[in-house]
């Protein structure tokens, strides 16, 4: 960042990319400060981003924490030792795409990014957590306003899977084509 690159960081982490069905499109910011800290440290803005349309390639099958699940949960705390204590975030739902397989569902994806959150006005209080939370929840909310209107344009699209505008172009097909003439005998 000191030599002006851009850093691109995901607030949620592991948890959000590996969040159960109930979740879905939800942000799990809960405690994380790091970015918002990071930077009205650097004096860097936030500039907002979000996408829709992946939560939709798969059908969730076990949520992360199913019981069914456990004796992988086991084995992934037995593996990763401390680094699992008190975590949930590690083991992926079970989830499909395309029928029964791990392809995933062909999905129109949407993406926007919002404008960007002058962090200078906090320069100097990296260390007060009211300062960086508020931050955090100003990036929180604009994320989730782009979240929201992506769903609606989403929800909008009637192209919005392959098969929609396989039919919408047979449809704009057969109507140009010339209508049969018959002639009398």
């Amino acid at each position: 960042m000191n030599a002006g690159h851009m850093v691109v960081v995901f607030p949620g982490g592991a948890r959000e990319a590996t969040r159960d069905r109930h979740d879905r499109y939800r942000l799990q910011w809960e405690g994380r400060l790091g970015f918002a800290r990071l930077a009205v440290e650097a004096g860097c803005p936030i500039v907002p981003f979000g996408s829709v349309g992946a939560e939709e390639m798969f059908t969730t099958v076990l949520d992360s924490d199913s019981r069914l699940l456990a004796p992988a949960r086991g084995l992934a705390r037995s593996v990763l030792g401390d680094r699992a204590r008190g975590r949930n975030d590690f083991l992926m739902p079970l989830a499909r795409g395309i029928g029964p397989t791990l392809v995933p569902r062909p999905e129109r994806l949407y993406f926007r990014f919002g404008a960007p959150i002058d962090t200078t006005p906090w320069r100097g209080r990296e260390h007060d957590d009211l300062a960086v939370t508020e931050v955090r929840d100003l990036a929180r909310k604009s994320v989730q306003e782009i979240i929201d209107t992506l769903r609606a344009e989403q929800a909008a699209d009637r192209g919005r899977t392959p098969i929609a505008r396989l039919t919408r172009a047979v449809t704009r097909t057969a109507s140009t084509l010339p209508r049969p003439t018959f002639l009398p005998r």
